[in-house]
């Protein structure tokens, strides 16, 4: 099999059956842009249905029809699972999450327009022509705006080489190599700093994330990458590398080694109130490691960093992943918060968080005044599900879980949970241990904990 049919048949498989025409090879940054430009107008293909007779109910999500096929009509007939969709003069937008029948579709949102029933309407539907680039092995380093890499929906990078293939922007304000990402795939590649950058600010800029509507049902996917933070000079300004989770969407991160050498962690971009929902957002984060080494070495004041913050309104679903701080005490003088390696800040209003085979580690630390350090440092309301993992903390005051707020609920199940004094310490809110959980170490709080108890929602053990 030559080298383009190994290319196809993997990107076929990965991205969902492209062809040789979906498929461009690429060799250098200015290349790279000048072609991701060249094909931005093949994101949307437009599908006229003609005019069927429908049946629309405004804020209902169910739309039926009469004499159509939609399920075993025609390739060109069918609406399809994603497509966007348009009716009549309605100039609105809407997702497609299912086609249940030959005469029924189901949207992802409620129909905004006007209630008609059984009357002819046209109906134009828009899926996405989706274009891969397939980067050969180099550096991909990309000037600074107004030159920058700009996606757009139905774009996806994969890297001949994982680290082979390294991205970045010739900029330390702000190094991002994706700007407006969105409905968009990456895989096997490094993105990272390649000059002797201060800091990296963001890997991706989300677009249109306080447009409620922009990304609702899309998905965006990182797999099989190097993302990396690393400064190599000994000096960094305390930027943070981001995720590039999509308000309204499905953001799936898997396969993916993540370092930091930066004390305020990894950020997830996103997290305006009343964008998204834990019902309307989904986070998976599967097979990860993420690291932070010497992160406390630089003199500064830090508040309450944590290595992966929950900081989007979102249902996180993290499983078989690690989550590791290393060597924090370089100079504990600098670190005034309390440093998490997974951390939920005050600022969300509806998070909740399933964890299944987590394995974390904060090692080295040593508290500097009040502070804390643990694996889950809880700031912000949210329900916690965690189960079959493995929490270690050590240091002055470490603790496996910190729990500090009323609205905070945690459910432990079949887990093992290490402090230095106390595995637990919960000041307020609700912690919940159930029977084949193993504390090592006390647990300490003036909040609830209730100990030795099944844990709700999470079974029998």
């Amino acid at each position: 099999m030559s080298l383009e049919s190994h290319i196809q048949e993997h990107v076929a498989l990965r991205l969902g059956g492209l062809g040789s025409r979906n498929l461009a090879m690429v060799n250098g940054p200015q290349q790279l842009i000048s072609k991701v430009n060249a094909f931005s107008d093949r994101k949307r293909v437009r599908v006229n249905h003609g005019t069927p007779t429908l049946t629309l109910t405004n804020g209902s999500a169910v739309v039926t029809a009469s004499g159509t096929t939609w399920r075993t009509g025609t390739a060109s007939d069918r609406p399809r699972f994603f497509d966007l969709i348009q009716f009549g003069s309605d100039t609105r937008f809407y997702k497609i999450k299912s086609v249940d029948t030959d005469t029924q579709i189901t949207l992802y949102e409620t129909y905004q327009g006007t209630s008609v029933v059984a009357t002819a309407t046209a109906m134009i539907t828009y899926y996405l022509d989706w274009i891969t680039f397939l980067l050969m092995p180099g550096e991909y380093t990309f000037p600074v705006s107004p030159d920058h890499l700009v996606v757009h929906p139905g774009q996806a990078f994969v890297g001949m080489s994982k680290y082979g293939c390294i991205l970045s922007e010739g900029s330390s304000s702000p190094p991002t190599p994706f700007f407006d990402w969105g409905e968009n795939r990456v895989e096997n590649l490094t993105i990272a700093p390649t000059n002797d950058f201060g800091s990296l600010d963001g890997l991706f800029s989300v677009a249109g994330l306080s447009d409620a509507k922009t990304w609702a049902g899309m998905v965006s996917k990182v797999s099989n990458c190097r993302l990396s933070a690393l400064n190599l000079n000994g000096e960094h300004s305390g930027g943070n590398l981001r995720l590039p989770l999509i308000g309204q969407g499905h953001s799936i991160i898997e396969y993916c080694e993540i370092e930091n050498d930066n004390p305020s962690g990894f950020q997830n971009i996103g997290g305006r109130t009343g964008v998204s929902t834990s019902a309307d957002t989904k986070v998976s984060l599967n097979h990860c490691v993420y690291k932070t080494l010497k992160g406390f070495g630089l003199g500064a004041s830090f508040s309450s960093p944590g290595m992966l913050t929950l900081d989007l309104n979102a249902t996180y679903n993290i499983d078989q992943s690690i989550i590791d701080m290393e060597d924090l005490a370089v100079s504990p003088s600098s670190l005034v918060g309390n440093p998490g390696a997974l951390f939920v800040p005050s600022t969300v209003t509806d998070v909740v968080a399933n964890f299944s085979s987590l394995t974390s580690r904060v090692a080295n630390t040593r508290a500097s005044g009040s502070s804390i350090p643990s694996c889950i440092d809880v700031r912000g309301p949210c329900t916690l599900n965690i189960t079959r993992s493995d929490l270690e903390a050590e240091g002055t005051g470490a603790v496996a879980i910190e729990c500090a707020h009323a609205s905070a609920v945690i459910n432990v199940r079949g887990t093992r949970l290490k402090g230095t004094t106390n595995s637990v310490n919960c000041s307020a809110g609700t912690v919940n241990l159930d029977t084949a959980s193993t504390e090592i170490g006390g647990t300490t709080g003036v909040g609830t904990i209730n100990d030795s108890t099944p844990a709700p929602g999470l079974g029998t053990t």
